[in-house]
């Protein structure tokens, strides 16, 4: 299989673990519908440049998009799921979460689920 495919197939994996659909990922990047299934089917490569902005929109390492390890996610990939969902509420509305969190985790250790 090419770097193309392999690429392409785990974004798409990477993708689909964030709940986004084609179109919603080409909006957050700011890329058109059809280059985004071009590259998910290998047809088309990313520049360095895309690259970067993927990185920086699902908060990953660029390492993460050559994971190519069959059926594993990068370890990151659903911390970065949550921080990317985090970020978008008001600074008020995040510190409610980190209290509610800090509860959370509080109570399942001391649970020991």
């Amino acid at each position: 299989m090419t770097l193309k495919k392999l690429f392409g197939k785990n974004l798409k994996l990477i993708r689909e673990s964030y709940g986004l659909t084609q179109q919603e990922f080409a909006e957050l990047v700011n890329m058109q519908l059809n280059s985004i299934g071009q590259i998910e089917i290998g047809y088309k490569g990313v520049s360095f440049t895309t690259l970067e902005i993927f990185s920086q929109k699902l908060n990953l390492e660029y390492r993460d998009f050559f994971d190519f390890q069959p059926d594993i996610q990068p370890k990151n990939m659903l911390s970065a799921s949550i921080i990317n969902e985090i970020q978008s509420l008001d600074s008020d509305t995040q510190k409610f979460i980190l209290i509610f969190i800090k509860g959370l985790v509080k109570l399942l250790k001391q649970k020991r689920f």
